[in-house]
C-alpha cells in the first residue's frame, strides 16, 4: 500500500536524482576521462593557436554524450560523427524568436525554418532508442530518467509517457553541453586578458596539486578551491550561459512585483545578463573581478541578484554536473599551460558574432597554451 505522496511522485524526481551528489560521484571517473582527452588536444597543438570555443563545444558534447546516451562519440578525437552536434547549433538559432512569438500566425509563419529540426529529432531518437535497449545496469542520467518510463516504472508512479522521455533527455543534451562550454571558454578568456589573475589562479592549482600531472586533479579538492570558484562565479556573472533567462507567466489571479501590477497571464522574463551586470546589486558591475567572491565581499551588495541557473524551483537541475566538468577542466588546463590570445584574434569579430540564441554562443576564441611543464 503506497501513501498519497508516492502515488502522486512526479516524474521528473527520477530525473533529479541523476544530479545528486552520489551520482555526480558515479560521473566523476567520465568526467575525468574527457577531460583527459581535451588536455591531450591542447598537448598536440604546440604551442599553435587552439579554436577554443571549438574544442570544448567538443568536450562538453562528448561527456553528455557518454553519461546521457552511453555513446562515445569521440568528436575531441576527430573521429565522431557532428550531425547531431551541428543540428543543435542549427536550432538554437531558431529557438529564442519562436519561443517569443505571442500569435498562431506568427508561429505558422517560421514552420518552413524548423524543417531542420527533424534531423536533430531523429538523430536523437536513434541515440535515445539505443541506450534505452542497455537498461538500468550502466549507472547515467538516462539510468535515472528510465526509471520513471511508463513501460518500467511501477504502476503508481504518475511515469513519463510518449515523448516525454526523449525530449527530456534532448533538452538535457542541449543544455548540458553549450552552458559548459561557453563557460569554460569564456572563464579561458577572461584569464588569458589578465595575466595577473592567471598566475593567482596558478598559485593556488599548485599549492593543490603540486605534483600536477602526475598527481590527479580531484573532484573534491577543485570543489574546494576559492580563487578557482570566484573566477567561475565571476565568469557566469558577466558572462551568464543563458543570458536572457526563460519566460514566465504570472498566474491568473495576477502579482504585484516591486510596486507594479502584473495582470494574470502576462508573460515576464529575468534576464541574468542585466542583472548581473547593474551597479545596484555589483559594484564595479562591468568589471571581472574574481575577488568580490573571496577577499573583497563588499563588491557584491545583493547575492541574490546571482542567478547564472535560475533560482527556485525553476533552478537549473544539471548545475552541479556543469559546474564540475567546468572545475575539472579549467583546473587541469591552468595548472600546467600559460594561456594567451592568438594573433589572429580579431575582438570585433568575436563580440560580434556573440549571440544570445537561449544559450550563449561565442565568436571565435583562438588561443596559445605553453606548457608550464618542461
Amino acid at each position: 500500500m503506497c501513501d498519497n505522496q508516492t502515488d502522486n511522485l512526479d516524474p521528473t524526481v527520477f530525473r533529479d536524482k541523476g544530479f545528486t551528489s552520489a551520482a555526480l560521484e558515479d560521473y566523476a571517473p567520465r568526467v575525468q576521462y574527457h577531460v583527459h582527452r581535451l588536455m591531450e588536444v591542447i598537448k598536440s597543438s604546440k604551442g599553435k593557436e587552439v579554436r577554443i570555443d571549438l574544442r570544448t563545444d567538443e568536450f562538453a558534447h562528448d561527456v553528455v554524450s557518454d553519461l546521457g546516451f552511453g555513446v562515445e562519440k569521440g568528436l575531441q578525437e576527430g573521429y565522431g560523427n557532428r550531425e547531431y552536434f551541428e543540428s543543435i547549433n542549427g536550432l538554437l538559432a531558431l529557438i529564442q524568436p519562436i519561443g517569443s512569438l505571442r500569435m498562431l500566425g506568427e508561429f505558422f509563419s517560421v514552420l518552413p525554418l524548423l524543417k531542420g529540426s527533424n534531423r536533430l529529432n531523429s538523430t536523437g531518437e536513434a541515440l535515445f532508442e539505443a541506450r534505452r535497449s542497455v537498461g538500468l545496469s550502466r549507472k547515467d542520467i538516462f539510468s535515472h530518467l528510465m526509471s520513471a518510463d511508463h513501460r518500467t516504472a511501477p504502476p503508481h508512479l504518475v511515469a513519463f509517457h510518449g515523448n516525454e522521455l526523449s525530449s527530456n533527455a534532448q533538452v538535457l543534451l542541449i543544455a548540458g553541453t553549450i552552458t559548459t562550454s561557453t563557460t569554460i571558454s569564456m572563464a579561458l578568456y577572461e584569464l588569458s586578458r589578465n595575466k595577473g589573475l592567471q598566475t593567482r589562479l596558478y598559485q593556488e592549482l599548485l599549492e593543490a596539486f603540486p605534483n600536477s600531472p602526475y598527481d590527479e586533479i580531484t573532484v573534491d579538492v577543485v570543489k574546494g578551491l576559492p580563487y578557482l570558484n570566484a573566477v567561475i562565479n565571476e565568469t557566469l556573472r558577466l558572462h551568464p550561459p543563458a543570458p536572457n533567462g526563460t519566460q514566465y507567466i504570472v498566474p491568473d489571479d495576477g502579482r504585484t512585483i516591486d510596486g507594479t501590477w502584473l495582470p494574470g497571464g502576462t508573460v515576464v522574463r529575468t534576464c541574468p545578463f542585466a542583472i548581473q551586470r547593474d551597479e545596484r546589486y555589483f559594484a564595479q558591475a562591468e568589471v571581472f573581478f574574481p575577488e568580490r567572491w573571496t577577499t573583497r565581499p563588499e563588491l557584491i551588495k545583493n547575492r541574490n541578484a546571482f542567478i547564472p541557473f535560475a533560482t527556485g524551483p525553476y533552478i537549473c537541475v544539471g548545475r552541479n554536473l556543469a559546474l564540475q566538468e567546468i572545475r575539472l577542466a579549467l583546473a587541469n588546463i591552468i595548472r600546467v599551460n600559460r594561456v594567451s590570445l592568438g594573433l589572429s584574434f580579431n575582438n570585433k569579430v568575436f563580440w560580434d558574432e556573440w549571440k544570445d540564441r537561449f544559450v550563449l554562443r561565442i565568436g571565435p576564441l583562438p588561443l596559445v597554451f605553453t606548457s608550464r611543464i618542461d
